[in-house]
């Protein structure tokens, strides 16, 4: 990787022991950074980043999925079509989706904010498309949010900080979802 970040596979045994690790493939690793964000409910799904990694697309940057064919094959990567969600070239984004594969918590530099990353949510319609994803309000600082993780349950939200009286800088702190509309969340600790 001429960027550093690819992405491996290690798999743990019913003894606790984890297997040496394998370097997805090609079409998923490219000389790119390529990282991981989130592993579907059934581990068949892996979600991540991508920097120019989508085939037949031109200097996309944004989120994508690979789906396990095999243990050694996975899918090329298909883009999470955010409409006019644009991400900027050298900035840090990141992810995650719930269990149910419906609602991204996406992390990222607003290009209309003076904030730095803020989170933003999105929700996959009936339809099959995403929605513009909305910025999430109160849980965001003048400083960044990012490393957004939901607990299995997607009630809680771990993310980590600058903006808010931590102990140092980049805290890792939770909130609680308060409702279903997703924009409603505990003041975050």
């Amino acid at each position: 990787s001429k960027a550093g970040q690819d992405i491996y596979v290690s798999k743990k045994d019913n003894s606790g022991n984890w297997s040496a690790s394998v370097k997805l493939p090609a079409n998923v690793n490219n000389v790119f950074d390529n990282a991981p964000c989130a592993l579907s409910k059934d581990n068949n799904r892996l979600y991540m980043v991508n920097n120019d990694n989508i085939p037949n697309l031109k200097s996309v940057l944004g989120l994508s999925f690979i789906d396990k064919k095999s243990d050694t094959i996975w899918s090329n990567p298909q883009l999470i079509d955010l409409a006019d969600f644009k991400f900027k070239k050298g900035s840090f984004f990141n992810f995650t989706i719930s269990r149910n594969g419906k609602h991204l918590i996406i992390s990222r530099f607003a290009k209309d904010s003076t904030d730095d990353e803020d989170h933003f949510i999105s929700h996959l319609g009936n339809d099959g498309k995403w929605s513009t994803p909305l910025n999430m309000g109160s849980i965001n600082t003048k400083g960044f949010e990012t490393s957004p993780f939901l607990s299995d349950n997607d009630s809680v939200l771990y993310f980590s900080s600058n903006g808010r009286d931590g102990f140092g800088d980049g805290d890792i702190y939770y909130s609680k979802r308060l409702d279903e509309s997703w924009t409603n969340w505990s003041n975050p600790v």
